[in-house]
């Protein structure tokens, strides 16, 4: 094998820096609806907006207020079938080393299943 050859095999099995640009956003997700077509996955990331205090609705009346969609990431079913394997081993070492993350009942089924 020549220098070249395993120069290059080398760097692709290296993990890649990851770079954050500055204009780079972060924010807080409780959100997410994720839509699907044969091409791609499409997730929409958002939060609760709570309702207005001043239009004198309060929490305790069990007003769930709007979405507001922050970032819609679009990716293709490998890269998202690549992702949810991703998203299990990391939910199972966090549950490993930090303990079970439990999710109420109330919330349980609020992503039925389509037909």
């Amino acid at each position: 094998m020549t220098q070249r050859r395993r120069a290059t095999r080398e760097q692709s099995q290296s993990t890649p820096k990851i770079l954050i640009p500055e204009h780079a956003t972060e924010f807080y997700a409780n959100a997410i609806q994720v839509i699907f077509s044969a091409w791609d996955f499409t997730l929409l990331f958002g939060s609760t907006v709570l309702p207005s205090m001043i239009s004198g609705q309060s929490l305790s009346q069990g007003l769930a207020g709007d979405i507001r969609i922050d970032a819609v990431v679009r990716m293709s079913p490998q890269h998202a079938k690549a992702m949810l394997r991703l998203m299990e081993k990391l939910v199972s070492e966090y549950e490993q080393q930090l303990g079970e993350i439990r999710i109420p009942p109330e919330v349980q089924d609020e992503n039925p299943k389509s037909s």
